[in-house]
C-alpha cells in the first residue's frame, strides 16, 4: 500500500499517542532504580559485621586495656556496650573509614573504649550490640583477666637528685596506686620506669630476657630528650647491650595516658646473694622558673623563663635471689652453660683414608647463655687427633637467650682399623630441674680405609764425642727440629742484612735521589723568581759600593741617592715588588713602623736632589751606620 508523504503517522496498537512513550520509559527506569537501591540497602544490612577485641587480655590492677569494636557495612550504627561489675568502660575515640571495592562502598567504624579494672579477677564483657536500621548484630564476648598489683609491676619516678621516700596512696576508685617517690608540688609523674622480669630467683650465670619500659605522659610536653640509654642500678647483674630502636606503644596507668618505649634485653647475675635491681635513666626536661626583670631586679616584677635541666628517674627495685651453681654432681666437661639445650652432630666425608681430615659439625640449640656454650668434648681415643674448633653463634639479636651455636672440629685418623669416631658429650645446668645434664652426642658412622705407614726418617747428622744417643723418633709424630745447617747454607744471617745485597738496592735509590735534587736545582736556577732575586742582589751590592765611594769622596748627594736606592731594593725583595714601585706613601700604607724609620733617608735624598747640599750635624759615616742598621732590620 502506498502512503502519502502528507499522511500522519499513527501510534502503536495500544492506541497511546507517541508523546506518551518517553514518560512511560522514565517511569520504568525510576522503578528499576528504586528496586536496586532497596536491594543494595538490604544487602548492606545483611552483610553488616561486628568484631570486638580487647588488648591486652591480661593486665595487672592499676593498668588499663583497650576494647576495640569494629563495625563494617553499616551507615550510622548505634553501639550498646553492656556495663560490667568491677570494670569501668569509657569511650575514648571513634574512627570512620570508607572503602570502595569493585564500585561498592563499605563503611567501617572503629570505636575504642578504655577498660579500667576496679578489682582483680576474671571478667567477661558481654556481646556488643550494634543496631543499624532494622538490623541488629552482636559480637562475640571477650574475656579479661586482672592480676593483683605486685611490687615488681609498680613504678617509681624521681624528679630530683635528693633522697626519695615512698608514699602509698589510694585512687578515687579505692584501689592502691603504684608506689612512687614524692615529687615537688606541681610536677606530677612526668615519667615512669619499669624493669619487667619473668622470675626473681636465678642462678649465677643464668641469662633471662627482660623488658625495660619508659613511660612518658602524653599531656605533659616538658620532656625533650633521653640522655643516653637506661642502665641498671645494681652491679650484681650484667645487662646485654641495648641495640636498635625501642618499640613504641600506648598504655594507661591509674587513668593517665602514657607513651611507652620498650627495650628488649637480657639480664644475668654475676654473683650469688640477695639483691635489689632496677633501672634508671636521665631525661632532659623543660623547667619553668620565675626570675626578676629590670636593672634593679625588683621581685615585684617577675617573668617566666624556661631552661633545660637533667633529671634522673629510677624504677622500683626488684628483689632477686641469686643462687650459686651447685658443686655436687658437676660434670668434668661443664663449662658454665645454663639453660635448656639440645645437641646434634654430623660428619663429612663419611669415608676417609688414614691422614685425611673429617669435619665434625656440632649444632647446639635451645635457650640460655650462649656465650658460655662451648663445643662438645670428645673422650680420648687412640688413633684420632683433634684440632681446635671454630664457633658460629646464631642467636636472637634483641635478648641473646634463644638461638643456636655451630661448632666445627677437624678430626684426623692416624691409623687404620679404627671402629669409628670417639664419643662426645655436652654438659649444662638446667635451672628448671636444678640439675646438671650431660648429653651423649649421637655420632655418625665413619669408615676409615688403609693402614698407617711410617715415614722414612731423615739421615742423622754425625754426633760429636760424648753426645748422648737421640731418642727414637715417633713415625706418626711431628718431625724434630734440625740443629745442623744444610751444606748449601753457610750462615743464618738474613739475606736482607748482607752488605752486598743492601748496597745493590741502596745504590739505585741514592742515584735517583741525587738526580731528583739536581733537576730541582736546575729548575730553580732557571726560574723567574731566582733571576729576579739575583738581579736585586746585584743591584743591592752595587748601591752599597756607591755608598762607600760617596763616603770616601764626602759626596752627600751621591750617598743619600744610593742609600734610598738600597732601601727600595730591600723592600722590593721583601714585598715582591719592583724597586720603582717603592714610594714613601706605599711604605706608610703597608707598614707605618718601617716608614717611621726610613722616612728621614727618603726626605734627605729628595732634599739634596732638588735643593742641593746644606749644613748637617752628622757626618756621612754616621749616616752610613744608620742606613746599614735599617737595612739589617729589613732582612
Amino acid at each position: 500500500m502506498l502512503i502519502s508523504p502528507a499522511a500522519p503517522l499513527q501510534g502503536p496498537a495500544s492506541g497511546l499517542p507517541a508523546s506518551a512513550q518517553p514518560s512511560r520509559w522514565w517511569a520504568c527506569l525510576a522503578l528499576l532504580a528504586l528496586l536496586m537501591l532497596g536491594g543494595a540497602a538490604t544487602a548492606a544490612h545483611a552483610q553488616m559485621t561486628v568484631r570486638a577485641m580487647i588488648t591486652p587480655k591480661e593486665i595487672k590492677l592499676g593498668r588499663g586495656a583497650f576494647l576495640d569494636v569494629t563495625v563494617e557495612g553499616a551507615g550510622s550504627p548505634v553501639i550498646e556496650v553492656v556495663a560490667v561489675d568491677g570494670l569501668k568502660i569509657d569511650e575514648i575515640s571513634t574512627e570512620t573509614l570508607e572503602v570502595v571495592n569493585n564500585g561498592i562502598r563499605t563503611d567501617t567504624h572503629i570505636y575504642r573504649y578504655l577498660v579500667q579494672p576496679l578489682r582483680e579477677g576474671d571478667f567477661t564483657i558481654p556481646a556488643v550490640v550494634v543496631k543499624a536500621g532494622t538490623t541488629t548484630v552482636r559480637s562475640a564476648p571477650v574475656n579479661l583477666r586482672v592480676l593483683p598489683a605486685t611490687r615488681s609491676s609498680s613504678r617509681l619516678t624521681t624528679t630530683a637528685p635528693s633522697a626519695t621516700t615512698t608514699t602509698p596512696g589510694a585512687t578515687a576508685t579505692g584501689r592502691a596506686s603504684p608506689a612512687r617517690t614524692a615529687a615537688p608540688a606541681g610536677q606530677g609523674r612526668e615519667a615512669l620506669l619499669e624493669l619487667v622480669m619473668p622470675r626473681h630467683e636465678l642462678y649465677v650465670g643464668e641469662l633471662i630476657p627482660v623488658s625495660l619500659k619508659l613511660y612518658t605522659t602524653t599531656s605533659n610536653h616538658s620532656i625533650r630528650n633521653l640522655s643516653g640509654l637506661p642502665t641498671l642500678t645494681s652491679d650484681a647483674f650484667s645487662l646485654t647491650k641495648l641495640t636498635g630502636d625501642p618499640t613504641r606503644a600506648n598504655d594507661v596507668v591509674d587513668g593517665d595516658y602514657y607513651n611507652v618505649l620498650t627495650w628488649e634485653s637480657s639480664l644475668s647475675p654475676v654473683k650469688a646473694g640477695d639483691f635489689e635491681v632496677g633501672m634508671q635513666a636521665d631525661l632532659q626536661m623543660l623547667e619553668r622558673t620565675r626570675v626578676p626583670v629590670g636593672p634593679d631586679k625588683d621581685p615585684r616584677y617577675m617573668m617566666w623563663m624556661q631552661r633545660l635541666v637533667d633529671r634522673k628517674f629510677k624504677s622500683p627495685a626488684n628483689k632477686v635471689k641469686v643462687l650459686p651453681l651447685p658443686a655436687a654432681g658437676r660434670p668434668a666437661t661443664f663449662t658454665g652453660a645454663v639453660g635448656q639445650f639440645q645437641v646434634s652432630a654430623t660428619a663429612s666425608p663419611a669415608r676417609v683414608s688414614v691422614g685425611e681430615p673429617v669435619m665434625l659439625r656440632f649444632e647446639v640449640w635451645g635457650t640460655g647463655n650462649f656465650d658460655r656454650v662451648n663445643a662438645p668434648v670428645g673422650a680420648p681415643m687412640d688413633g684420632w687427633k683433634l684440632y681446635p674448633s671454630s664457633a658460629k653463634p646464631q642467636v636472637d639479636e634483641a635478648t641473646g637467650t634463644t638461638g643456636r651455636k655451630i661448632f666445627e672440629i677437624a678430626a684426623v685418623p692416624t691409623k687404620g682399623g679404627l671402629p669409628g669416631l670417639m664419643p662426645f658429650s655436652f654438659s649444662y645446668f638446667d635451672p628448671k630441674t636444678r640439675k646438671y645434664i650431660s648429653q651423649d652426642v649421637v655420632m655418625p658412622r665413619i669408615t676409615i680405609q688403609g693402614e698407617s705407614a711410617p715415614r722414612d726418617p731423615a739421615p742423622d747428622a754425625p754426633r760429636r764425642a760424648g753426645e748422648p744417643e737421640p731418642a727414637p723418633l715417633d713415625p706418626l709424630g711431628i718431625a724434630p727440629i734440625r740443629t745442623q745447617l744444610s751444606p748449601f747454607v753457610a750462615s743464618l744471617t738474613p739475606v736482607a742484612l748482607d752488605p752486598v745485597y743492601m748496597a745493590g738496592h741502596l745504590a739505585p735509590l741514592a742515584f735517583f735521589a741525587f738526580a731528583l735534587l739536581m733537576g730541582r736545582r736546575r729548575s730553580y736556577l732557571q726560574g723567574a723568581d731566582y733571576k729576579r732575586t739575583s738581579a736585586l742582589r746585584q743591584q743591592y751590592r752595587s748601591q752599597q759600593r756607591l755608598m762607600d765611594d760617596a763616603v770616601a769622596r764626602d759626596d752627600s748627594a751621591a750617598f743619600f741617592t744610593a742609600a734610598k736606592a738600597a732601601l727600595q731594593l730591600q723592600l722590593a725583595y721583601k714585598w715582591k715588588l719592583k724597586p720603582g714601585e717603592i714610594t714613601m706613601q706605599l711604605v706608610e700604607e703597608r707598614d707605618p713602623a718601617i716608614a717611621e724609620e726610613i722616612h728621614v733617608i727618603f726626605d734627605k735624598a729628595d732634599e739634596l736632589a732638588y735643593a742641593g747640599p746644606s749644613a748637617d750635624a752628622y757626618s756621612l759615616r754616621d749616616w752610613k751606620q744608620m742606613v746599614e742598621s735599617q737595612l739589617d732590620a729589613l732582612q
